[in-house]
């Protein structure tokens, strides 16, 4: 019937950098989502919010097993649902060890 597709975006799309100098590696990401609707049981469909997420990581390999990284996600704190009533997570910072063996 042409109705569009719960919980689906009709625009989305990312964009990324990754920047590489020596040890160190950044990466950068854009994204992006317009157009989704939900159904609520009972009243129907509504429009969910448009939104723009950036993410950021920075990298550094402290030896040929040994990486140590930090990561941000949602860096400005947009709030969004990807279901209607669900508040995803705000801004986040990650900080990690990566070993390989």
């Amino acid at each position: 019937n042409d109705d569009q597709r719960i919980r689906r975006p009709r625009h989305y799309g990312n964009v990324g950098k990754r920047l590489h100098q020596g040890q160190w590696t950044f990466l950068a990401n854009m994204g992006f989502q317009n157009d989704s609707e939900d159904e609520i049981f009972g009243t129907g469909r509504v429009k969910l919010d448009d939104r723009q997420l950036f993410d950021a990581t920075l990298s550094y390999q402290a030896t040929e097993y040994l990486e140590l990284y930090t990561r941000a996600q949602n860096v400005f704190d947009n709030d969004y649902e990807d279901v209607t009533g669900y508040n995803v997570e705000g801004a986040a910072v990650y900080a990690g060890i990566r070993v390989k063996y």
